[in-house]
């Protein structure tokens, strides 16, 4: 099971209640004064541009970069989303293995849940922005999967569920078995235009973080060896003594 926290995908609608476009976003930095947020530019346009962003139902945000090919949008929140963790974020050449896409679902009756989709990935390709090239690759539903991509999936994170490390970002997303996802890679060039977030590491080696999680998973697994080798020294003692009586 993958290591994610779906607190950590947010909900990206209008404060004009005329509107019922939304999308998703998932938080990638936080400080003590605010949160930052990676969505599409598309779902800001559809929720009625910059003066009409909603997250999580009451925060308003404000876009500080976006892209002018990539569909990439950085939204500011002016607080800390305690409840709301940054996502692992990361790169890949070549990623492998299943993938799930956290995104918002409307449940109908004016309701909306968060609902995952899990998946993989069945072609790359690539774009460009100011000679800035970076992969794409084409997310397909699992074919025993009751539900599909929809509208508000577009801005969701496309997750590693091994690593739980965020590859990419969905974008353009339509109802069905299939959806594009722009690399992560593209983030990095959009949030080089932030102070706060120039400096950040904000992506690190897909292989360095899978590395360091097997390396965990791998420590535990010998404390665990450890621990029962202890139990079963303790066992032996004790009916030891139990004949010697």
């Amino acid at each position: 099971m993958s290591s994610f926290n779906t607190n950590s995908v947010v909900l990206v609608e209008s404060w004009d209640e005329k509107r019922n476009e939304f999308g998703s976003g998932f938080v990638v930095h936080q400080d003590s004064l605010s949160t930052y947020i990676i969505t599409c530019a598309h779902v800001v346009k559809d929720v009625g541009g910059l003066d009409n962003i909603k997250v999580s139902g009451k925060y308003k945000a404000q876009v500080i970069a976006q892209g002018s090919s990539f569909d990439i949008a950085i939204l500011k929140v002016d607080t800390k989303l305690t409840s709301n963790p940054p996502l692992r974020v990361c790169t890949c050449q070549e990623p492998e293995g299943r993938f799930v896409i956290p995104g918002w679902f409307d449940y109908g009756f004016n309701s909306k849940i968060i609902l995952p989709i899990y998946g993989s990935l069945i072609a790359t390709g690539e774009t460009e922005e100011d000679s800035f090239r970076v992969e794409t690759h084409i997310f397909e539903v699992d074919t025993d999967s009751k539900h599909h991509l929809t509208d508000g999936y577009s801005g969701s994170p496309l997750i590693h569920e091994r690593s739980g490390c965020v590859l990419g970002i969905v974008y353009q997303c339509k109802s069905g078995t299939t959806g594009p996802c722009l690399s992560v890679k593209a983030a990095k060039k959009i949030c080089a235009q932030i102070p706060d977030l120039k400096s950040l590491s904000l992506l690190t080696s897909y292989r360095e973080q899978l590395k360091d999680f097997l390396s965990q998973k791998l420590k535990i697994e010998n404390e665990i060896l450890s621990l029962e080798q202890k139990i079963r020294a303790v066992r032996m003692q004790l009916d030891g003594e139990t004949r010697n009586e």
